[in-house]
């Protein structure tokens, strides 16, 4: 899809238009190209639980009954602040969150609190998991320059063992 490649590592707010209903979703990205993708992908959406989701996958995406519009393009520093405006001006029906980049409102439902709850990690992703954040953490200590450089150990290391 040529909209797809045109939009390749651009940053933007964008706006869903229900024709059916006049319910719309205000969204951002900071590479369209891939949030785009994730809309296309009924495999992504039947995964997903989100409002704006389940009307895509109900309604389609004929041109009748859904619009996709391009709002804004915009610098990554000023991304959320642009989507803020717009969710104040058209205050969309299928956003759970009325404020630009938080969860700020929404509330879990109960066996989604539960499956957080009983999580259980296998001991290899609990040590990248401890890895990273100390990398993390040491790394943020670090002078700028030196700061894409890998930390930790390679596998097969004897002082890693």
């Amino acid at each position: 899809m040529r909209i797809l490649t045109e939009n390749r590592k651009k940053v933007a707010v964008y706006r869903w238009v229900n024709k059916v209903n006049g319910n719309t979703y205000i969204g951002s990205s900071i590479n369209l190209h891939v949030r785009m993708y994730t809309y296309f992908s009924l495999r992504s959406l039947a995964k997903s639980n989100r409002p704006i989701d389940r009307a895509l996958l109900k309604h389609g995406f004929s041109k009748i009954r859904r619009i996709f519009e391009i709002l804004e393009y915009c610098s990554y520093e000023d991304v959320l602040k642009r989507e803020q405006y717009y969710l104040d001006l058209y205050k969309p029906h299928y956003n759970i969150a009325t404020i630009a980049g938080s969860t700020l409102g929404y509330k879990h439902s109960q066996e989604s609190l539960e499956k957080m709850r009983n999580i259980i990690l296998s001991d290899e992703v609990r040590e990248r998991k401890i890895l990273s954040t100390v990398n993390a953490s040491i790394a943020n200590r670090l002078p700028i320059p030196l700061r894409g450089i890998p930390l930790g150990f390679p596998k097969g290391n004897p002082a890693r063992d």
